[in-house]
Parts: C-alpha cells; structure tokens; sequence
C-alpha cells in the first residue's frame, strides 16, 4: 500500500515552510478513514512484485523403496495427494478488499500409485482449479517447479533395445574374462572399474531417481485453472540423463584394453582383447543409433515420458490472488491441486480430487485506510526536510512536489509511524 502526500513548495522562509506542510497535510486528512477506491486514485499499491523462476534441469540416480496407493480420479498420476498454500490466511485472520494482487504459492504432493500398470494418455501436467467466486481474480505468476523421482516401464522403451542387448553382450564378455575362461589372468592388466560401474547404471536405467525442472504456467481463457505442462520438461532431464549414461557407457567400453607383461600374459591379453573387438563394434553402433533420438523432438523422448512413472513428487504454483470487491458474507475459497495426464482438462471433474487448499477472505465492500497525518517537519531548503507523521501500519509513503513528482519516500514501521527525507 503507497501513501501519497502532495507537498507544495514555495519560496518562503524555512519556519513558513514547514508550517504548510503541516497544514497542507492536515488539511487533506480531515476525513478518518478514506475507502478503498478513493486511496486508489491516490496510488496505493502493494508494492510485491513475483518474478518467474530460473529453469533448473537435474536429475540424480538413486534407489529405494516407493510406497504406493491408488489415485482418487482415473486420470491423476499420483496417490494420496494432499495440495496447501502460503496466503497465510485463516478462519480467524481472513484477506479483506485491500489485499489485492497478492503472491501465493500452491504446493500439491503426492505419492507412486499402486497399479504402475494403469493406462494413461495425453499430456502429463500440474493443474490448480481455481474455485468459482475467485476467476478473474487470480493470475498465474511465473513457472511452476517440479520435484519428482522418476521409473521407468523398459517395456515400453523400444529404442533402447539394441543398447540393452549389447550391454548384455559385453557383460557375457567381461563375464568370461574374469572367470579366467579365456586364460590366466596373472600379468594381465585390465581395469574393468568403470565399464562395470556403467553398466551397473545402464542396468538400472529404469530407476532414473530425482529429478528437478521448472515449466510454464497457463491461465485458462476463462480463468478455472492454472495448468503447467510436465512432460515437456520431464522428458528433457530423461532424455538428457540417458544420452549421458549411453555416451559414458560407450566411452567406458572403446577405452577397455588388456596389457601383458610377459610373454604368456601378453598372449592372454591378446585373446581378451581380440574378444572384446566385436562387442566393442555393438555397443558403438547400439548407442549412436539411440543418441539422435534423445534429441529434442525425437521419438526417444516421447518414448522416455510415456513410460515414465511418477513417484514421490511436489509441485509448486506461483500466482496472485486479490480479493474479490463487494463480498457480502465471509468466502472460504476452495482451491484444488493435482497432477494428471490427459490432454482434456474436465474442471468439473478435478474440482472433486482430493488435494484441497482454502483462501479465507473476509466480507466488506470497502477497505478502509486511516488518514495520514504529519506530526513535524525539521531541517531546511539547504540541508534537506525531514517529514514525521503516522499512516497505517507498513504502509509505503510517497511525498510529492506541487507537480506529482515524488520527491521521498519511506514506509511506517509497525506502529503507523514514518519519516520521510526530502
């Protein structure tokens, strides 16, 4: 909220001066309490500016147990999903009109569901429905972040075949070298240090782990939801984070080499690496045949978050909300989160989840202000002005000159009070 004080200045001796300001101030706040509309037009404004979130892209491979239960709606993905906000607000501490365009969060969490096997389509997306009585007073403000940990359905993941075979081939391979099969391995070096750590990853490529990314938000035309579209960011970390395993796993593979040191380990070395040549050959040409189609667009990617599954996961949507005008009984508004994939929004539909989150607002038509008054005026026309007076509690105070220009400002503490330089 900005306080604006009109200053007219005028050539005059420093204790006239000061006198008029007084007056001046005085004058103008002969009226207790001001309404809503009338402060307006006297510039009053919260001053909270919600800036949009960076765009993090991470993803870190990690293993555990995922606890699981079913969805409320056929098409949510997540279970036990729970949604709150920090407006702050209560049944006992409720916005009135003067709180307008303020910035909210909404955070929506939930878990894996139990049946990894259910049949989904469409876009996977975060959605809020906003409650009747407060469309047109709430706006999306930035992107939403997404917290999540990923698994993947190989099943349905076509394009990794052929890198699956040949990480299989190779581990026969590695398999055999070290059982002695293709001779002692006494004066043989071979590090198998790192081939073995990629695969192990490559193995395990459906456990993707935790994964962090932001996505735009969208206000439907008609204002019922804000809605943020996974899957575009998701199947970015995926595909990026598989492209990384695949290059590592390939690099790991073409460097492996045996060396002798002496002349029955050098042939043994020999036989080692001579078995290794053509596996070598498949897992390059398994992996530059999956590599292009992790790129942007690329089938690989649709593939990747088609068959993602979702586990523990949060969600959290900036906006600002304002209090409706004219309310004529206390609202408690009634906001709904949750994830779901389907490219057919059905507000009606998701407005009966489960993931609840109220906005308590209290009635009025008017927000009243109490007037402001100046107390004193020090200093003069060479050293400056100092103005003292009370205005609400943390209300911002504006001063300005006879021709609008702001020439101060300052903000009352928690007891009205302020003091303004000029």
């Amino acid at each position: 909220m900005i306080l604006v004080f009109i200053v007219y200045f005028k050539e005059k001796r420093d204790d006239q001066m000061k006198k008029k300001i007084v007056e001046d101030f005085n004058r103008k706040s002969q009226h207790k309490k001001w309404t809503k509309r009338k402060m307006l037009n006297l510039a009053i404004s919260s001053g909270l500016l919600f800036t949009s979130l960076a765009i993090p892209v991470s993803i870190a491979v990690t293993s555990g147990t995922i606890s699981a239960s079913a969805a409320v709606l056929d098409i949510e993905l997540l279970s036990n999903v729970t949604s709150n906000n920090d407006s702050g607000t209560s049944t006992s501490n409720r916005w009135t009109a003067a709180n307008q365009n303020q910035p909210v969060n909404f955070t929506v969490s939930g878990g894996a569901l139990a049946d990894a096997s259910a049949v989904f389509s469409g876009q996977k997306q975060a959605v809020l429905v906003v409650p009747p009585e407060l469309r047109g007073n709430v706006a999306a403000a930035g992107s939403a972040a997404i917290n999540t940990n990923v698994t993947i359905d190989l099943s349905k993941v076509t394009f990794l075949t052929a890198v699956l075979n040949a990480a299989n081939d190779l581990t026969n391979v590695i398999t055999q070298i070290t059982s002695g099969a293709l001779g002692n391995l006494t004066g043989v070096d071979i590090d198998l240090t790192e081939v073995n750590r990629q695969l192990e990853l490559v193995n395990n490529i459906e456990n993707l782990g935790a994964a962090s990314f932001t996505a735009p938000e969208t206000l439907a035309a008609d204002g019922s939801y804000i809605s943020a579209p996974i899957s575009d960011g998701l199947g970015l970390v995926l595909a990026q984070n598989v492209s990384n395993i695949l290059q590592d796993l390939n690099a790991a593979v073409q460097a492996l080499e045996a060396k002798g040191t002496s002349i029955p380990s050098n042939l043994v070395a020999t036989a080692i690496n001579a078995a290794l040549l053509p596996v070598k050959g498949t897992v390059n040409v398994a992996v530059s045949g999956a590599l292009p189609l992790l790129a942007v667009g690329g089938s690989g990617v649709n593939e990747l978050v088609d068959a993602s599954l979702l586990g523990a996961t949060t969600v959290t949507l900036p906006t600002t909300v304002s209090t409706p005008q004219n309310l004529s009984n206390n609202l408690d508004a009634r906001f709904v989160g949750t994830v779901v994939q389907t490219d057919l929004l059905d507000v009606n539909l998701l407005a009966t989840a489960d993931g609840v989150s109220n906005i308590y607002f209290a009635a009025g038509t008017t927000s009243e202000v109490t007037a402001p008054t100046v107390t004193g005026v020090t200093g003069n026309s060479t050293a400056g002005y100092e103005v003292k007076g009370t205005a609400d509690a943390n209300a911002t105070v504006e001063i300005r000159n006879a021709g609008g220009a702001v020439i101060g400002t300052g903000t009352a503490d928690g007891t009205g009070a302020f003091t303004v330089t000029i």
